[in-house]
């Protein structure tokens, strides 16, 4: 997504679609995105990116079985790709539809079986590019970078009960992940309560219309 935005903001038709402040604003903006420049943009922004990324990337030994279950005391030593996995199925998706939680629980469906893509790739195989582009301006736009926060992923991906409801994740890119996670499960919901757990599964690995 990262290359295709910064080529499409290159193209002619862009410069002609914008609206500008006048010569000056539109000279900046045509010079700070310069095509000549595109690989060295698309390097620091994919760098930026995975700076944030790398706690979704760590293994521990108790990662190595991909359909363990995940209960409280396991939860203490796993990753954090996997403790957010957790938090999206049991405590987020709980929340808003108990009913397709406890569904995916009582068929046995493993959260990392299909969070892991989605959390690790920022669920860029899930959407058309032109759709996975609105799901990554909206999680950029609305959240702070927060290096302390994803820093701390490995003691703990739930906020306190001063900071918020003791099911909400912290704030930042956890919680945004959490979000459209939830959403992607929500608009498969219909098939997931009729379906068995190879359909289920074929279900969640399918890419997303929005």
């Amino acid at each position: 997504p990262i290359l295709y935005i910064l080529q499409r903001e290159d193209s002619a038709k862009y410069w002609q679609d914008q609206e500008w402040n006048g010569a000056k604003e539109k000279a900046s903006f045509k010079n700070l995105l310069d095509g000549k420049y595109i690989e060295h943009d698309l390097y620091w922004m994919f760098d930026r990116i995975m700076d944030d990324m790398e706690p979704f990337y760590r293994v521990t030994k108790r990662d190595e079985s991909e359909t363990a279950k995940i209960d409280s005391k396991a939860l203490a030593t796993m990753s954090p790709v996997l403790k957010l996995s957790s938090q999206i199925q049991n405590e987020m998706l709980t929340l808003v539809d108990e009913d397709l939680s406890h569904h995916l629980n009582l068929a046995e469906i493993a959260p990392q079986l299909y969070t892991l893509r989605w959390i690790r790739l920022l669920f860029g195989r899930e959407f058309h590019i032109e759709d996975q582009c609105k799901i990554w301006d909206w999680i950029f736009a609305n959240y702070e970078w927060d290096d302390a926060t994803l820093a701390n992923h490995e003691v703990s991906l739930l906020g306190t009960p001063k900071e918020s409801n003791k099911h909400e994740p912290t704030s930042g890119l956890p919680a945004h992940m959490c979000y459209v996670a939830v959403g992607i499960l929500l608009s498969k919901r219909e098939n997931l309560l009729k379906s068995d757990y190879l359909s289920m599964l074929q279900s969640l690995m399918n890419s997303v219309e929005l």
